[in-house]
């Protein structure tokens, strides 16, 4: 709608809602504006697009269970009730930004006083407009109610909360919604409801759906809806699609007609819809091999389930339970073939007319999502249709260094007159398999869950339960998907209350889970089964025990139903089954000796050159070295190579979370090379490691060395023990043929935690599971694997006194440990608490919240007491880009030999930001973090101000390997390439 608009119509047709500014021009002055009317009908047809091309059944059922109108009539009133997200734009503040349109209304009689000064968020006015309108055109008070519960989600599309202090809906409105200097005097008042009523007049003619009854309880479908209503509105947006220059008058039907293709075109440019679905439950067709491990096996005899179901998996490291974990998403992602497609050879499977909408895996790393990227990329391949592509996306904060965003054609989002328009290049890879595409749309981290199919952090779905900005639109991603997470032992108090949360609504929302775990504690596995809604108890609604007998699974009629393990546990409806496996079954059973080994770096080096030593055979052992520091691992390292060990630089390795990105990477990449699953059996080699090498990458060790951590994470840890049987089956150095873990403690149990401190083991993990861990491996000189799996943990995590032997001293210590550990969980709770959304029966609590932007979750700036937090941690720290200045003391550089200048200048263009981002660390300290994150640097600022990926990131300059930015009590920084950024001047 343009300046020459006529002046005889009427003043709903004048509101703007989003200008097209030419060149230079600014916004406020731009010639060019799109009505609200037409944008409100964009979203409405966007909407009603995405009811059947994205929204699960099991969400379009929730909506309908609540009202008795057709799918089709509901569907209709639902989407122009989304459509109409953005009425409060009809309000002085607002319209009062474009200065020919408020000319244009002020001529039409809406004139008002000093708008500035009553500003009002116009997703908040949106609310008391359509409460209105609904209250003077519903017959029944249940009907008045039902749609003004969804009016109150619709408004916060901005990731606004605000507070609705009413009850029912049937007390007064807060003062501002009453005050006609917010909302406008009578005339807009007016000319807002001719703008509803036409729209809903041409949309889908005179009536409203009636409800007849509505539950006190708000219903859980409203955080689905509010994520539907934030996503039509995002494509809505994007105007490149809708009609421009719209004529201020005509039939609303016209445009509507036009505006759907539009929105048909937003679709196909986004590939929202575009995927392919799981058309294959036979084994050898998803993973390429036929020879299924037994709890391969065991997932092909759970039936899928009708009802969102959560699936525990307990087994030991290496029995396959990735691959099992995707052969039962895939049964519950499975959907029968129509139209003459290829239906599955799995004789089992029987389809299922209802749809599931993907998949998720979330990992408790990034290096953990980035190592399993590649084997569910390939997965998809052979699991899907060829015919479309799987829309597969990997979700971290890191993800944008990842080969498969690199893929990407063209380039990234651009900046357009709309904020959340984001361009139109797509990622495809041929293959002889379904090809697998990442549309550049989901990039953005916000996004990155609504597509089909994704591998990330764990972090990622947290965020769908926290106070985090656009938290529904996450919860939305996973509605309907089956989700899979791994390690979720890992949790500690603050993230497990997450998980809990998480567990409710993704039940409620229809999605499926799976969890995956060597052994879980029993309270541990009890909580998350009462947060899925499922009482567990001694006599489970069906226990099923499994034996392998000449390679093929069998039903087995004998078993002891307390304590088995390997276990599933399957819950649906609230019952709770559980199938179990003979130890016949498991094929990754370990015999392993425990040792203790002296803590100084100098000991473990001597531990380290008798091991790679030959034996008669000519063969040394490969090593591994996990420590619980970055710092001590930079220390034993060192003496490693001031000792001199006899190996070349390939055969012995430093891996740590404190290197930049583009050097961890390459490392990993290394690292599973030389000690991966095809590395020569009797070649020397040792890793020096923190936990990254814990979880993420598939190792193979003759011996290992591991600080004292707690039981589980030892167990974690060995499991790159032999792991790789089959490959090096009598190929082990003679004196390495069975495992051995040397664990890294004294013996004695007077004064060893202080000797443990001294050696910079102390500090990371939970005092009373150290003690705990300790005691148990006091009593043992070894362990056999399944069997010990569930009493070691018991021991562990279970409640324990403290041992009797203990001298007076230190019975206190273990009590103040005790102590410790009990606030610790209180004080994690309690965070908790404070960040989490509410549960589902308490989800009107939303509109009683005070007005409140919610948290970005990227911003260190936002105080930690409104951060989205998804780990909790007494330690802060903070995202920094390491640089190098030049010789000339004015250019930046990539690295310290200053061959590689930063291409800071062409920011925010994919490949420099790549280039830049590859240089990333995240830095932790209680004096560092806090100095970095207050510092200013205005030049900085200014080059990434368009980069949304190094936003959040501070800028580090070393100069021959050294930073001294800070003052005296901060530490000072050094960047080896070796050993990576080196804290203080204790480091070595």
């Amino acid at each position: 709608m343009d300046a020459s608009t006529p002046t005889d119509i009427p003043n709903w047709r004048r509101f703007w809602a989003k200008t097209f500014p030419r060149g230079d021009e600014p916004r406020d002055e731009a010639s060019m504006t799109h009505p609200l009317w037409a944008h409100l009908l964009d979203v409405a047809n966007v909407a009603d697009l995405l009811w059947d091309a994205y929204l699960p059944s099991h969400l379009r059922n929730s909506f309908l269970s609540s009202t008795g109108a057709s799918s089709a009539e509901l569907r209709r009133r639902m989407s122009l009730w989304i459509g109409l997200h953005d009425v409060g734009k009809a309000i002085p503040s607002f319209q009062s930004l474009h200065g020919p349109t408020w000319s244009r209304l002020e001529k039409g009689g809406l004139g008002a006083d000093a708008p500035g000064q009553y500003r009002v968020h116009h997703g908040h006015a949106t609310a008391p407009a359509l409460f209105r309108w609904i209250e003077q055109t519903a017959s029944s008070e249940a009907t008045v109610t039902y749609w003004k519960r969804m009016a109150v989600f619709v408004s916060y599309h901005h990731g606004r909360l605000q507070k609705f202090g009413f009850d029912g809906f049937s007390g007064p409105l807060d003062d501002w919604r009453e005050d006609p200097r917010t909302l406008g005097p009578s005339a807009w008042r007016d000319a807002r409801e001719a703008l509803i009523s036409n729209l809903v007049s041409a949309w889908a003619g005179d009536g409203w759906p009636e409800t007849e009854e509505v539950s006190p309880q708000w219903p859980p479908w409203l955080l689905g809806f509010a994520g539907w209503a934030t996503l039509a509105d995002w494509i809505g947006s994007m105007s490149l699609h809708f009609p421009k220059d719209v004529p201020a008058s005509g039939d609303l039907k016209t445009y509507i007609e036009q505006s759907r293709e539009g929105a048909k075109e937003a679709l196909r440019e986004v590939g929202i819809a575009e995927t392919a679905s799981i058309a294959t439950t036979d084994f050898s067709e998803m993973f390429g091999f036929s020879d299924p491990r037994a709890l391969q096996m065991m997932t092909g005899e759970v039936e899928r389930s009708s009802s969102p179901s959560l699936t525990i998996m307990e087994a030991p490291t290496g029995e396959g339970k990735t691959e099992a974990a995707f052969r039962l998403a895939a049964r519950q992602q499975f959907s029968s073939p129509t139209d003459g497609e290829t239906a599955s050879k799995d004789s089992n499977e029987e389809g299922s007319s209802d749809d599931r909408s993907g998949i998720y895996v979330g990992m408790p790393s990034r290096a953990t999502s980035n190592g399993l990227f590649p084997r569910f990329e390939d997965f998809l391949r052979r699991s899907c249709a060829p015919e479309k592509a799987p829309n597969l996306v990997l979700v971290h904060g890191t993800a944008d260094l990842h080969p498969s965003r690199q893929r990407l054609l063209g380039n990234e989002p651009g900046i357009e007159d709309v904020h959340n328009q984001d361009g139109n290049s797509l990622s495809s890879e041929e293959t002889e398999q379904a090809e697998v595409q990442t549309k550049s749309w989901f990039l953005p981290k916000k996004r990155s869950l609504l597509a089909s199919y994704g591998v990330g952090t764990v972090d990622q779905t947290f965020l769908g339960v926290l106070y985090s900005k656009h938290f529904f639109l996450r919860l939305l991603g996973l509605a309907g998907k089956t989700v899979i997470f791994d390690e979720v032992h890992a949790y500690d108090t603050y993230m497990g209350r997450l998980f809990e949360r998480l567990l409710e609504w993704l039940r409620a929302l229809g999605t499926d889970v799976i969890l995956l775990s060597a052994t879980l504690p029993s309270s541990s596995r009890t909580r998350m089964l009462r947060a899925w809604g499922s009482e567990p108890d001694e006599d489970y609604a069906e226990t099923n025990f499994w034996s392998v007998e000449d390679g093929e699974l069998v039903s087995s009629e004998n078993g002891d139903s307390e304590g088995d393990y390997p276990a599933l546990w399957r819950a649906e409806s609230g019952d709770v089954g559980k199938h179990v496996l003979a130890d016949n079954a498991v094929n990754q059973g370990q015999e392993a000796s425990i040792e203790r080994q002296d803590p100084s770096p100098s000991a473990i080096v001597e531990e380290v050159k008798t091991a790679i030593r030959p034996d008669p055979d000519g063969q040394g052992a490969c090593v591994a070295v996990i420590v619980n520091t970055v710092t001590r691992a930079q220390k034993i390292y060192s003496a490693l190579q001031e000792k001199g060990i006899g190996l070349p630089e390939e055969d012995v390795w430093l891996l740590h979370a404190r290197f930049p990105q583009g050097e961890r990477s390459r490392r990993e990449e290394a690292v599973v090379e030389r000690f991966g699953p095809q590395r020569t059996p009797g070649t020397p080699g040792v890793l020096i490691a923190t936990q990254v090498a814990e979880q993420s990458l598939d190792l193979d060790f003759d011996l290992m060395l591991s600080d004292l951590a707690p039981i589980d994470l030892l167990l974690q840890r060995a499991g790159r023990l032999h792991r790789h049987l089959e490959t090096h089956e009598g190929m082990r150095p003679a004196k390495h043929q069975s495992p051995t873990l040397k664990v890294i403690c004294p013996a004695a149990y007077e004064g060893w935690m202080p000797i443990l401190e001294k050696h910079g083991m102390g500090f990371v993990y939970d005092s009373l599971v150290l003690y705990r861990t300790w005691n148990l491996l006091r009593k043992v000189d070894g362990w056999s694997l399944p069997e010990d799996y569930r009493p070691f943990i018991e021991e562990v995590y279970g409640e324990t006194g403290a041992p009797e032997f203990l001298t007076d001293e230190a019975k206190d210590k273990w009590q103040e440990a005790r102590r410790e550990a009990e606030n610790r969980q209180a004080v994690e709770s309690s965070e908790a608490r404070a960040r989490i959304i509410p549960s589902r029966e308490e989800l009107r609590s939303l509109a009683e919240t005070e007005s409140v932007s919610l948290a970005d979750d990227e911003d260190p700036d936002v105080h930690q007491d409104l951060q989205a937090l998804t780990r909790w941690s007494e330690i802060p720290s903070v995202d920094v880009v390491c640089l190098h200045r030049g010789p000339d003391g004015d250019r930046l550089f990539l690295d310290r030999a200053c061959t590689e200048e930063a291409p800071l200048g062409d920011l925010p263009k994919p490949d420099a930001t790549r280039q830049v981002m590859k240089q990333a660390a995240r830095l932790s300290g209680r004096d560092l973090a806090p100095f970095l994150q207050e510092r200013e640097d205005l030049e900085w600022e200014e080059m990434v101000a368009q980069t949304p990926a190094l936003l959040h990131h501070q800028r580090l300059v070393f100069e021959n390997g050294h930073w001294d930015g800070g003052p005296g009590d901060v530490p000072n920084l050094r960047l080896d390439p070796e050993l990576g950024v080196l804290i203080g001047p204790d480091d070595p």
